[in-house]
């Protein structure tokens, strides 16, 4: 016996007990019984133990029985495939199982003794029926998904109700529930023994060599893209490089390899630590126009002082003004030669008074101040026009050198098109 068998299918119940119904291996089992005794309950539970999505298993089953499982032999070893039962009225199965393997005709007579596993067990359930993990790939149709060889395909050969079997237009079980029927057809070949593993591995092997294949052809169609690209672009971009002055102009690339050696040199130039004086004309240009914004700069914040200066200036006249024309509108100070009276109360004074002093010399000194500051308004206000005609010549050249610029950039663009 060279191939799995079943041997057993075993119920088991909350309360600790279990139900068995032993088959023979290498011969027809045959089940007979009285309608809605459980006998298509034990076809759906071979199914559900192998993987189904959902649990078509009797209600009343899923409602007494926490597990069920089915036994398998070959050549002496047993395998026992236990799959946990879902809740009464839901329908889908948790994929809960446990495998037990041995060499001796045993099985837990108790549900407790089952460990509760994820699907991985069904991976090795497979690994014992021989079916190797490989992915059919090269399938007729477009845009269809790869998809891995399971127990599951298997079941539609496996169990075949009597519905399917005297139906002349199905022929397979299941071909549009948890697969679609195309995927029973790929599969087929393999079941057959048309495909084996050797012949999946290869063709796996040539699937990864092709995908190889074109990565390294779409990547020498895109070097060649680039290079011929590479090759008209390559004239323009060295002229721009020596117009800035990153290369230099004793040694202007002719051959291929200068001008690989060039495309060096630029690619490590560095702004901040040049090795040689810019000398095109559109360097000279930009080492004018910052010169120009620079000077510019400081014109701007001398102009902004001296108008600053003027307005502190006309602000102190002002008010010295003001305070000096109050003085004399009350006549608080008078222009005598001897101070002999008050000028508060205009009595006879009988001695030096030298606050009075000190109040006319202020004025005095006032006036001073606001002669000064009418006298060198006329200069401040001169020096401004002059740093105002400054700033428009300034001006007007950093317009100019700006449109030299660009005349000079617009050539360049247009040889490069040419």
């Amino acid at each position: 016996m060279n191939r799995w068998q079943l041997r057993r299918i075993l119920i088991y119940s909350h309360d600790g007990r279990h139900f068995e119904i032993p088959l023979v291996p290498s011969s027809v089992n045959i089940i007979v019984g009285d309608s809605n005794t459980g006998k298509s309950a034990l076809l759906e539970i071979i199914n559900y133990c192998t993987g189904s999505k959902n649990c078509d298993i009797a209600d009343h089953v899923q409602k007494y029985c926490p597990w069920v499982a089915v036994q398998w032999i070959r050549d002496g070893q047993y395998c026992l495939l236990a799959r946990k039962m879902p809740s009464p009225g839901h329908k889908q199965g948790p994929l809960i199982f446990d495998i037990k393997i041995g060499n001796e005709d045993r099985f837990p007579t108790n549900a407790t003794s089952f460990r509760e596993n994820g699907d991985g067990v069904l991976r090795r359930f497979e690994e014992l029926l021989g079916i190797g993990k490989f992915v059919l790939r090269d399938t007729p149709e477009e845009n269809k998904q790869p998809f891995s060889i399971t127990v599951r395909h298997a079941a539609p050969y496996l169990f075949l109700s009597d519905d399917t079997i005297i139906n002349k237009k199905v022929l397979l079980t299941g071909g549009g529930s948890e697969f679609h029927a195309k995927d029973f057809i790929s599969t087929l070949p393999y079941f057959l023994g048309i495909l084996d593993e050797d012949i999946l591995r290869k063709k796996a092997m040539l699937e990864e060599a092709r995908k190889e294949r074109r990565r390294i052809t779409k990547k020498i169609e895109e070097s060649s893209r680039i290079v011929s690209e590479g090759n008209s672009r390559i004239g323009p971009f060295l002229h721009q490089a020596l117009e800035l002055g990153m290369l230099d102009k004793e040694t202007a690339p002719v051959t291929e390899q200068d001008k690989i050696a060039s495309l060096q040199t630029v690619a490590a130039w560095h702004s901040g630590k040049p090795t040689w004086a810019p000398t095109s004309e559109i360097e000279s240009l930009r080492q004018k126009e910052d010169t120009l914004l620079f000077e510019l700069s400081k014109l701007e914040q001398e102009r902004r002082s001296v108008r600053r200066t003027i307005q502190d200036a006309e602000r102190f006249r002002n008010i010295a003004n003001q305070q000096a024309n109050r003085l004399r509108s009350i006549e608080l100070l008078r222009k005598t030669n001897e101070r002999t009276e008050c000028p508060l109360c205009h009595g006879p004074l009988s001695q030096h008074v030298e606050p009075i002093d000190r109040l006319e010399n202020a004025l005095e000194a006032l006036s001073r101040d606001i002669g000064e500051v009418r006298t060198d308004r006329p200069k401040m206000d001169g020096y401004l026009r002059e740093l105002s005609e400054k700033i428009e010549n300034k001006q007007q050249e950093y317009r100019s050198i700006q449109d030299s610029i660009a005349a000079l950039v617009a050539q360049n663009e247009q040889l490069e098109n040419d």
